[in-house]
């Protein structure tokens, strides 16, 4: 058993955050001349005490624990009491050994993380914190080390690795967390790994509305796009919260609706009262029991006869299958990797993509990351930095479109072009059947019933809760005037909260500057 303290040096600088993630350790946030570090320190033992942990699990616990309280926190819990042990600390690490991720675990149970990484034994541990982006720890893990976290990772997903099998590359943890991993010198020079993780609830519409990244006037046009099935792609950079939005979206289809969820891991979490998830067999398993493709799987939740697929990203060729399907009249929301809309239909044509199925394709949302400040704090935030309606395609596949929101930087604001004169409202009024004036009363329902919810979530953050989000969704579609009322006396004059942000420049910008050669020097407000 290992613990993680600041050597001397770790702390010099300035504390920038300090927080506990899992009510024990602690972490520091320190800048120093210029660059932000993640520096761990797990709870002070003494030798002694130290010694009595190794004691208890493989002296008593080796011998009393069965697989089941293995795996389950709990359970360990009360084989530990009746062992006599009752110090919260020691209860932590024995856990923590046992059922949890060894030294990972803090850095697993932070959930400001989103990534966390191993390139080699002997290097510090990288982390990609949702505040302060990439980091280099103070975690440095040995050969060994490394050997038995990739073993015990493996594990955890249900896997084995050895030097026969020496990579997985898709391990869902039981945190729903998805790991890559290598193990030893067969393709690498050391054991190393990636771990992946995912939000632990369902992104909702009132959660992601307080994150500022899209405004409730902007979202309530995509609600009433997805209602009528017209297409949604969110594209950007990774780490630009496409996978969220996504999510988000996909908690505004009505209720009575059917849903089908095809991944290639479980990162959508979309608790829909009607749902179907499809994922696809993992790489490790193909070899043995035969490959289902994401393109397989779109093919078969069609024959579900489902209303709406939800693809948590289109790569290859489930591309030409995603817009197949939306081109047959299913509604459909997905994720695409691009950087603006003419590379992403280029690459569309490259995965085989026929123009007139591609045409189908009708609003796409671009997400960005900026860097910004909020007083003397460094945030990354992620916005909505356009909304797209695909017109149509050209002769070379050059997209014709018209921009429906543009963010507007200076003001960290998306601000809305002239909807009623759109070719989108034309084209949704196409597909609805509903006069234009129609659908601006409708879209105008919505947009209130959606700041109301952010009203609520200003009072109450269980409003942000998946099942209090449905059971608001319910109410709203079986009668949305009285809900709308009823809503309004329970929150008049509420005022929701928005944090001043000042705007520097999108990583997204920052990275085309480097690839360009561009010396620059990046001045925080």
């Amino acid at each position: 058993m290992r613990l993680v303290h600041p050597r001397e040096g770790d702390l010099s600088g300035r504390i920038v955050k300090e927080y506990s993630p899992d009510g024990f350790s602690k972490v520091y946030i320190v800048e120093r001349r210029g660059i932000r570090y993640y520096v761990l320190e797990d709870p002070k033992v003494s030798g002694e005490e130290l010694k009595f942990i190794r004691d208890v699990i493989e002296s008593q616990l080796i011998y009393l624990a069965r697989p089941s309280d293995v795996r389950d926190e709990h359970a360990m819990r009360e084989l530990l009491k009746k062992v006599g042990i009752a110090d919260e600390k020691l209860v932590y690490l024995i856990i923590r050994e046992v059922v949890g991720y060894k030294i990972l675990h803090p850095l697993i149970m932070d959930e400001y993380l989103e990534d966390i990484l191993c390139t080699r034994a002997g290097l510090p541990l990288v982390v990609l914190h949702q505040q302060y982006g990439r980091m280099d720890t103070n975690i440095v893990l040995s050969e060994e080390e490394a050997d038995d976290l990739v073993r015990m990772l493996a594990y955890k997903g249900g896997k084995t690795i050895s030097r026969f099998m020496a990579k997985l590359d898709s391990v869902i943890l039981p945190t729903g967390d998805r790991a890559r991993l290598v193990y030893r010198s067969e393709v690498s020079p050391t054991s190393n790994f990636t771990i992946r993780k995912f939000p632990r609830k369902p992104w909702t519409p009132p959660k992601m509305l307080a994150t500022g990244m899209i405004s409730t006037e902007a979202l309530a046009w995509l609600w009433l796009a997805i209602e009528y099935k017209l297409p949604v792609i969110m594209f950007g950079a990774m780490g630009s919260a496409k996978t969220s939005l996504q999510n988000t979206l996909g908690m505004l289809i009505k209720p009575d609706s059917s849903v089908s969820i095809v991944a290639d891991c479980p990162e959508l979490k979309v608790p829909h009262p009607i749902k179907y998830e499809f994922y696809t067999r993992m790489p490790e398993s193909i070899e043995r029991l035969g490959e289902i493709t994401m393109e397989d799987l779109i093919a078969h939740a069609l024959r579900a006869s489902v209303d709406y697929v939800l693809v948590n990203e289109v790569r290859f060729r489930e591309a030409r299958a995603f817009a197949q399907a939306v081109a047959t009249g299913h509604g459909g929301i997905t994720t695409f990797h691009a950087s603006d809309m003419t590379t992403l239909f280029g690459r569309l044509k490259d995965l085989g993509v026929e123009r007139s199925i591609a045409e189908s394709l009708r609003i796409f949302v671009h997400c960005a990351v900026f860097l910004a400040r909020r007083g003397d704090e460094p945030v990354r935030l992620r916005r909505v930095r356009r909304i797209y309606f695909l017109k149509g395609l050209d002769g070379s596949w050059r997209p014709d479109f018209e921009v429906l929101y543009d963010y507007n930087a200076s003001r960290d604001i998306l601000e809305a072009s002239s909807i009623e004169d759109s070719a989108f409202l034309e084209h949704l009024s196409k597909v609805s059947l509903l006069d234009k004036d129609v659908l601006l009363r409708e879209h105008d329902l919505r947009r209130r019933f959606l700041d109301l919810v952010l009203k609520a979530r200003e009072r109450d953050k269980g409003v942000e809760e998946a099942e209090v989000w449905f059971r608001l969704l319910k109410q709203f579609y079986a009668d949305k005037l009285a809900c709308l009322k009823r809503l309004e006396a329970l929150y008049r004059g509420v005022e929701v909260k928005k944090p001043r942000y000042v705007i520097q420049v999108s990583e997204e910008e920052l990275e085309k500057l480097r690839k360009a050669g561009v010396r620059f020097e990046v001045v925080e407000a």
